[in-house]
């Protein structure tokens, strides 16, 4: 699948892969990472779908602005920029975020909603690991490495804490998983340290806007991830009118990547509803 880049109105590039036909899936990436985490659904998914996947302002190949940045109306830029009236959302992390937002805003352009370990704009950010002194210190640690230029020390803890995530140590992981993100990681801290601060949510925020949405979300979550991830999906659970959950057990941050046979068929269960026919692979 060969990347493209699509020119918003308001002169910002995208870069953009779609393959498959069918509904539209478009695929939200993390705020560590880039298109590239979903390497492992676009297959599986583009057989039933049109499956488009970008990289946010900022992130991977795409350009980046001068101004403020607001994902949820970049995403309305793409999708208008393609055509595309409406379409189903799948969000991890940061990605999530954008796509609460946007079903705020645009709520007759989206389908559903899959949500993977993420949190609503305008969410305390009081989690368990902000307490912790030991996480501190490695807070504190990546802050100096982003200032001294050291993007891969500061790469390295971002992955240890949000991929390995909890209760185990880096050598549990697989070292190509592992490597996959520390990758995106890197280029993603190489890329953006120049625009911290200028992401913007929508006000008032989706924390406090969840009983708005209508529209069908399942909701994604590692068990081993940050505790505060975990809060925040409880939250969600209680607050979104037309909610289901999933918990993967033995994944954190990114359960698509650790266990993509597993998430793909939550996620194609989840979309069946709007679908006839089988699964592929089950009929």
């Amino acid at each position: 699948m060969d990347a493209e880049t699509l020119l918003l109105e308001n002169g910002l590039s995208l870069a953009y892969e779609r393959c498959g036909t069918g509904p539209t899936l478009l695929l939200l990436h993390a705020g560590m990472a880039d298109r590239r985490m979903w390497d492992a659904q676009v297959e599986a998914f583009a057989q039933q779908y049109q499956v488009i996947r970008y990289d946010l302002q900022g992130y991977g190949t795409s350009g980046l602005g001068g101004g403020l940045i607001r994902h949820y109306e970049d995403l309305y830029g793409l999708l208008k920029g393609l055509g595309i009236a409406h379409a189903f959302l799948l969000g991890c992390a940061l990605g999530g975020a954008v796509c609460l937002d946007f079903a705020l805003l645009y709520p007759e352009m989206v389908d559903g909603l899959i949500l993977v370990a993420a949190l609503p704009g305008g969410y305390p950010v009081t989690g368990t690991q902000l307490l912790e002194v030991d996480a501190r210190e490695k807070q504190r640690e990546q802050i100096a490495a982003i200032k001294a230029g050291n993007f891969a020390l500061a790469s390295e803890i971002e992955v240890d804490h949000w991929l390995v995530g909890q209760q185990r140590v880096r050598a549990q992981l697989d070292p190509v998983v592992w490597q996959r993100v520390y990758d995106m990681t890197l280029l993603t801290l190489q890329r953006r340290i120049a625009s911290y601060g200028n992401e913007r949510i929508l006000e008032p925020p989706a924390y406090q806007r969840l009983s708005e949405i209508q529209t069908s979300t399942l909701l994604i979550n590692g068990t081993l991830d940050d505790p505060m991830i975990g809060q925040a999906g409880d939250w969600l659970a209680a607050h979104l009118p037309n909610v289901q959950t999933v918990q993967m057990p033995e994944t954190a941050h990114f359960p698509n990547i650790e266990c993509p046979a597993a998430f793909n068929h939550h996620v194609l269960t989840f979309l069946s509803r709007w679908l006839p026919g089988p699964l592929p692979g089950t009929a």
